[in-house]
């Protein structure tokens, strides 16, 4: 009924990743419609994306690994996590995965979305989506978990539609 009354819908994300992934570069293109030039995120930047008649909410955080930890103040009352991984970065892999399966073991995340984002797409010689797949072991989640992995560029923006209306098909 919300809608129907002229209510937007409203989607809550939280931006997770490794350092140097590209988060802030992905919500500056949402936001801006350009990657920008960004420096490490110290703690958080929010923006609002709005796309379709939708609001997209989204938590950027800082991804180094000392701040990691502060992840968690960011999951409560969220519905879907953009975990961003750089595609050319094979030596943090499994760094990436320990992150990201660290991160989803959190009981405000039980029910929340994922959408793993491959950035950088648009350099040569990435790893193959399969790959990244088998490696961040995205099939060990259970099967309630609702995931995607999707090819981006936050320097091209090739990809970014793709995920907000997956994200948006997702929201309960």
């Amino acid at each position: 009924m919300g809608n129907a009354c002229g209510r937007r819908k409203e989607i809550r994300l939280v931006l997770i990743g490794l350092d140097l992934a590209g988060k802030t570069s992905i919500l500056n293109r949402l936001k801006y419609t350009e990657a920008g030039s960004t420096t490490p995120t110290v703690g958080f930047n929010f923006e609002t994306i709005s796309f379709k008649n939708i609001d997209f909410n989204i938590w950027d955080t800082g991804g180094q690994d000392k701040i990691r930890d502060l992840w968690k103040h960011y999951y409560e009352q969220v519905d879907g996590v953009l975990f961003v991984v750089d595609s050319k970065d094979e030596a943090r892999l499994d760094e990436a995965k320990d992150a990201l399966h660290r991160a989803l073991h959190d009981i405000n995340l039980k029910d929340a979305f994922l959408c793993v984002l491959a950035n950088k797409r648009d350099l040569e010689n990435c790893l193959s989506v399969e790959t990244m797949k088998n490696r961040l072991q995205l099939s060990s989640f259970p099967e309630t978990r609702v995931w995607a992995l999707k090819e981006v560029s936050a320097l091209k923006g090739t990809g970014l539609e793709d995920v907000l209306i997956w994200a948006a098909k997702q929201k309960k």
